[in-house]
């Protein structure tokens, strides 16, 4: 009996053992597959290389240059002719001024200038008179007529004064009216249109070229000093994996990326759960064939420790649009992103 319960006893230990095992194995499991599902993978990077101690940064391709329209503040506008996202021409109407009240005070002062030109002839006219007069007057009379004749004198010099005036009145107002239509100073795209009124930096609508690309990618604070203005780059597109050449024109430090446009913030890994702060960095790029506008690219700086690439190794730093993030070979071959 003893030897009965000795035994029954082992094999619930046994059996213990293998579920507590088992359990294991099973929340392992789950942990890996729940942490490869939230952060995604990379599959195929490249045709047959992973990302080894390499960074790379996302970026995405934008007109290298901008032309930013202001409003004249002491007009309104009318109508607007574009929205963003918007494909123009050079001459091709944006915007039009509301011009009608400067045309009925035109027609105003055209009327002004006529009454002075008819003050300016009837001075002349009393002048040329009053001097026949006073050619024949006697020596008392002569005062007379002198006094009246720069009377008239300064009247004719205040009425062309006034319409010299009124005249630069209306050349400014025909200027308005000629420039009530705005149009676009370059062939581009239109990539904000303010509403209402200008916005912060002054600017009405911006117009981006569309015949010359840039990429514009992001970079954290903790990889920001890596980075030099003149480095080289490799640029590789998502889709295809097509490779370009570029080198770095710009890194703006003086101002963070917006994280509403840059993915989900970065963090310093377990340390810390504050975000690190990102910043913008331009890309210039040597042949620009074959991209578009909205095009999203990787971004390989070509930095010393670039050219080191240890064999066997897999942990490297991915600067995706979800921030910086620690890279691992999967099984499979594939490159897996680990937050």
């Amino acid at each position: 009996m003893k030897k009965h319960k000795k035994r029954i006893i082992i094999i619930l230990i046994v059996c213990l053992a293998l579920a507590a095992l088992l359990l294991v194995f099973f929340l392992k499991k789950r942990s890996g597959n729940s942490a490869s599902s939230d952060t995604g993978l990379i599959d195929d990077y490249g045709s047959d290389d992973t990302i080894e101690d390499k960074t790379l940064y996302a970026g995405v391709i934008e007109p290298e240059q901008s032309y930013n329209i202001n409003l004249d503040s002491d007009r309104t506008v009318e109508s607007i002719d574009v929205k963003v996202g918007d494909t123009v021409t050079a001459g091709q109407k944006l915007f039009t001024y509301q011009s009608k009240d400067y045309s009925l005070q035109v027609q105003q002062d055209q009327l002004e200038i006529q009454g002075y030109s008819e003050t300016i002839k009837s001075c002349q006219d009393q002048i040329t008179d009053l001097t026949k007069q006073k050619a024949a007057a006697s020596a008392d009379m002569k005062l007379q007529y002198d006094s009246q004749i720069q009377d008239l004198t300064s009247q004719m010099k205040q009425a062309k004064l006034d319409q010299q005036t009124k005249q630069a009145e209306i050349d400014s107002l025909n200027k308005k009216i000629s420039s009530s239509t705005v149009t676009s100073p370059i062939d581009g795209i239109v990539s904000k249109v303010a509403t209402g009124s200008a916005s912060s930096d002054g600017s009405f609508i911006t117009i981006l070229s569309d015949t010359t690309f840039r990429i514009k990618a992001t970079v954290d604070e903790l990889n920001v000093g890596s980075l030099k203005e003149g480095m080289a780059a490799k640029i590789t597109t998502r889709v295809n994996d097509k490779e370009y050449t570029g080198k770095i024109t710009k890194i703006d430090t003086k101002s963070t990326a917006d994280n509403g446009n840059s993915g989900t913030d970065s963090s310093d890994s377990e340390n810390s759960n504050t975000p690190a702060s990102k910043y913008y960095f331009y890309v210039s790029i040597d042949n620009p064939d074959g991209l578009i506008v909205g095009q999203h690219v990787f971004v390989e700086p070509e930095t010393d420790d670039s050219a080191d690439i240890t064999e066997g190794t897999a942990e490297g730093s991915i600067s995706t649009s979800e921030g910086t993030a620690d890279s691992g070979n999967t099984a499979d071959g594939n490159t897996e992103v680990e937050q």
